[in-house]
């Protein structure tokens, strides 16, 4: 009896090793590298396996959680990740190993790497979710993982993110808790055949909002024991919104407020990001009457654009520009203004100006891809018609825009499926339909 005790207790020593090398492994696969003076991180970790070996305390399970700086097109971005792989203890591990590996080799490879950064933030999630697939579903089915990842503009606050079967993100804003979604639209990263449309969700932030991500260990909270010493699970996932607002948005006291309700069943993450958290910006003291008279303008130019006088029009919004730095309005009219000149390079440039400071309006994307067709710029055209369409999946528009677009460059079997999709969001499209018969021919 005692030999068998002794090998039973070798054999524990043996897998406390093994958890402990594991665990030394992803410790620098996760944290907190953000540095900005508009985006705030925080974060915090539970995972649910606990052990000690020799004189060491240490944890292990299936969370991540990672947030880094990186740049693209020139602007600073706040990356981040929220991870959840599926199994319990060494298996869970492996799956957060592997994801913080690929993760943040693609992070440093665009921290590092000129070409990585020449892309638009839409287009380095959808490559990043891709690489990601690819490496989980090479693992036929054994190894998956739920995420929420994401970019936040650090100048503008538009929020960028893919959501592969999370929890949904949760917004904290003026004291009151709301999640960003209300549906699953993307299984787990591992699921093969990638059921589910791949969407890039935006979400423009607001100074002092709050987002709150976590693991569904925020929901599987123990709340009590049924009649036959059965454990009653927690299945209201609106109640984690209750937390958020008790707790403030403070993820310590949210942790607290969620122990006072129940017990902790599985591995527990949140990963906190708010924006402009400071206080409000200076502004000049002439501000008011700036903008008075920029708005002034702005209507000015309007009623000359109705009446056909574009060139005066174009002049007057050109002016205006310059009187605030809050100008939405006056670019959005002047890109439109040029392409009804036919002044389609001026409107190229304008547009995609006007997306890189206002990056939240997804319709102009389209816009600018239009501006960039008429130019003779095709290649730049289809890069912000694919950028619209990964917002907006379902915009037929873009998508007939995309279609054309791939059949002038000699690319049938992309306008093919450009068109397919249109025909999925409107079988009824005439268009759609006639074009996607005319490929056929």
């Amino acid at each position: 009896m005692t030999e068998t005790l002794d090998e039973v207790q070798k054999l524990k020593i043996q897998q406390d090793g093994d958890y402990f090398l594991t665990s030394l492994l992803i410790q620098p696969l996760t944290g907190n590298y953000v540095q900005s003076p508009n985006v705030s991180v925080d974060m915090l970790l539970r995972q649910k396996k606990q052990f000690q070996f020799r004189h060491w305390q240490a944890e292990i399970g299936g969370d991540l959680c990672i947030a880094q700086n990186i740049q693209l097109k020139e602007k600073t971005y706040t990356v981040f990740l929220n991870g959840d792989a599926m199994g319990k203890s060494i298996q869970g591990a492996g799956g957060a190993l592997v994801l913080g590996t690929v993760f943040k080799s693609m992070v440093a490879r665009t921290q590092m790497t000129p070409d990585a950064q020449d892309k638009y933030p839409e287009q380095w999630l959808k490559e990043c979710f891709l690489e990601l697939q690819s490496v989980f579903v090479s693992f036929d089915g054994s190894m998956m993982v739920s995420a929420v990842f994401g970019l936040v503009d650090e100048v503008s606050g538009l929020l960028y993110y893919i959501n592969a079967e999370h929890p949904f993100v949760v917004l904290y804003r003026d004291k009151a808790a709301e999640f960003l979604e209300n549906d699953i639209t993307l299984r787990k990263l591992g699921v093969s055949g990638m059921s589910g449309v791949l969407q890039v969700k935006t979400f423009q932030l607001e100074p002092n909002d709050v987002v709150i991500i976590g693991s569904d260990g925020r929901d599987d909270v123990q709340i009590g024991v049924d009649e036959n010493g059965n454990r009653i699970i927690n299945e209201n996932e609106m109640e984690f919104l209750r937390h958020v607002e008790k707790g403030e948005a403070n993820l310590r006291k949210i942790e607290q407020s969620i122990l006072g309700f129940g017990t902790l069943t599985d591995d527990f993450t949140l990963l906190r990001i708010g924006f402009k958290e400071t206080g409000v910006m200076a502004r000049e003291v002439d501000e008011n009457n700036r903008i008075a008279a920029y708005k002034a303008e702005v209507r000015k130019a309007r009623a000359l654009t109705l009446d056909g006088k574009l060139d005066e029009a174009i002049f007057i919004l050109e002016q205006a520009m310059d009187l605030t730095t809050e100008n939405a309005s006056a670019m959005r009219l002047l890109s439109r203004v040029l392409i009804q000149r036919k002044l389609f390079d001026r409107a190229a440039n304008v547009s995609e100006s006007y997306t890189m400071r206002f990056p939240a309006d997804t319709e102009f994307l389209y816009v600018t891809s239009y501006a960039y067709a008429k130019s003779g710029a095709q290649e730049r055209a289809i890069a912000f018609a694919e950028r619209c369409r990964l917002r907006d999946p379902s915009l037929v528009r873009n998508l007939l825009h995309l279609a054309k677009l791939y059949k002038e460059t000699g690319r049938s079997d992309l306008a093919e499926r450009a068109l397919e999709d249109a025909l999925q969001t409107d079988p009824t499209h005439e268009k759609a339909k006639l074009f996607l018969a005319d490929l056929a021919n």
